[in-house]
């Protein structure tokens, strides 16, 4: 995951900002298609396979997915997964029930996760943490269900929550964790 976070934000070959700082508004088939000395070559310059970066943006970042047993998003899974230089997330998805989105941001030892889940929905919201510490709506919780992840320095804490505005608000040294 940390590679996947390292090539985003890199401007060098091989990289998705190479392709974009030379012109690109569609995934090349190759992450060389034009060489460092300016050379086309001969490619595809509007290839889906590496589409995937949207994807993991969406997914992974932001932590939007449908839950496999509620189709077409009547109940979704939030579980943005923060790393390295990103600090400032939005992604929103327009669902059969309205608008779902997935915001956060991370100051100094603040996370705030705001969530818009639609009429009629519900989600499973996880909430990156490195403490007890979660306050929702500006209300502080006294109980919390906190998750361990393998392969991440952070734990998620949990919680079902229905359709409405929510904004969490974890205090953690999070920032400082995932950018050793």
């Amino acid at each position: 995951m940390e590679e996947a976070y390292k090539l985003m934000y890199r401007q060098e070959y091989p990289s998705w900002l190479y392709m974009v700082n030379n012109g690109a508004t569609t995934i090349w088939e190759r992450w060389d298609c034009i060489d460092a000395d300016g050379r086309p070559g001969d490619n595809s310059y509007n290839h889906y396979p590496y589409g995937s970066v949207g994807d993991w943006l969406y997914k992974i970042v932001a932590g939007i997915n449908p839950d496999p047993e509620f189709p077409g998003y009547k109940k979704t899974i939030i579980k943005p997964r923060p790393w390295g230089e990103m600090n400032n997330v939005s992604s929103s998805h327009e669902s059969p029930f309205g608008t779902l989105s997935s915001e956060w941001q991370i100051e100094d030892d603040l996370m705030k996760l705001t969530v818009q889940i639609p009429v009629n929905t519900s989600a499973e919201i996880y909430i990156p943490a490195t403490g007890s510490f979660l306050k929702v709506n500006g209300i502080q919780q006294k109980e919390i269900q906190i998750i361990d992840q393998a392969g991440f320095p952070y734990q998620f804490i949990h919680l079902t929550k229905g359709s409405g505005r929510y904004v969490f608000e974890t205090k953690s040294n999070l920032y400082i964790l995932i950018n050793k």
